[in-house]
């Protein structure tokens, strides 16, 4: 006979023809049953599953969207060979762009500060609080006059895959233009990229660092012996020994040579690490005292 749909028909053990009918399932009959093999499915289709949370997922796309949001950051930057602390890229560096990258360069965008504001107004409606503090931190120091647009707002941009839907219909070619060409991948990128992988994997494969505690160690004390023998110089009332003037020498040998350890062996990241501050007050402390040795000798000289 015909069921309604989702009703199962469930067979007592009374015989053929007895027969009741249940909106449960297939697998709940044969639990009613009381059968070996209806309860053993029941207990198999309890069991949970693993399965992913929607907020692990979404979490895990954000990061994925931040790492792809960094890397066109990177790229971005060295397309248009900024500065570590320049987080804007103006109108200028966008002409220069394009005359390096494009046949037509330039002349072949109507306006380049058209397809700035347009491209900072497509990140407005994208992100409109990261579009307003860049508002406020960044665009108002610029002159005035001076058309251009953050880096974050245009790895955002670039990185949005309708982007032409956001865009008005008479700029939309200029957009075309001016974000093909940012797409474009020269011989130059080409080497760019490969000389940074090859700097970071010669950066990651050197060993932990386990001369800098020795070093600093010898610095600390010769720093001491320093501080000791000019207390002791005056106490004697004569500075100008050439005793003291030797000892003098010997430390600042020993800064100079600290100076010398580190830059060679961190090379640019001993300006831009962690330690930069550090370093530069070190080598800013080791040039002072270069200058004032200096100047002890030379009197010393024209009075001998």
């Amino acid at each position: 006979a015909d069921t309604l749909p989702g009703v199962v028909p469930c067979r007592s053990e009374g015989g053929e023809g007895d027969a009741h009918y249940s909106s449960q399932s297939e697998g709940s009959c044969e639990g009613e049953a009381g059968g070996n093999g209806g309860g053993a499915r029941l207990e198999r289709d309890s069991k949970k599953k693993p399965t992913i949370s929607r907020r692990s997922f979404s979490m895990n796309l954000d990061e994925v969207d931040r790492i792809h949001h960094s890397k066109e950051k990177r790229r971005l930057r060295n397309v248009f060979r900024l500065r570590a602390d320049k987080a804007y890229v103006t109108e200028e560096a966008f002409a220069d762009m394009l005359n390096s990258r494009d046949d037509l360069g330039s002349s072949g965008v109507g306006s380049l500060a058209t397809v700035l504001s347009e491209l900072k107004v497509v990140y407005g409606n994208l992100k409109p609080v990261e579009a307003k503090e860049d508002e406020e931190r960044v665009y108002s120091l610029l002159r005035d006059g001076e058309s251009a647009i953050t880096l974050d707002a245009l790895a955002e941009v670039l990185l949005t895959s309708n982007l032409l839907d956001y865009v008005r219909r008479e700029v939309r070619e200029d957009v075309i233009h001016v974000t093909g060409a940012l797409q474009l991948q020269t011989v130059d990128d080409v080497v760019d990229e490969a000389t940074r992988i090859s700097n970071h994997q010669a950066m990651s494969s050197k060993e932990p660092v386990n001369w800098e505690w020795p070093l600093n160690c010898v610095v600390s004390v010769t720093v001491i012996i320093n501080l000791l023998a000019m207390g002791v110089s005056i106490d004697f009332d004569d500075p100008d020994n050439i005793g003291w003037i030797v000892l003098e020498g010997l430390c600042v040998m020993v800064f100079v040579a600290e100076a010398a350890i580190k830059m060679w062996f961190w090379r640019c990241m001993y300006f831009r690490g962690e330690a930069a501050y550090w370093n530069i007050a070190d080598l800013t402390i080791t040039v002072i005292s270069i200058f004032e040795l200096s100047v002890t000798v030379g009197q010393k000289l024209l009075v001998g």
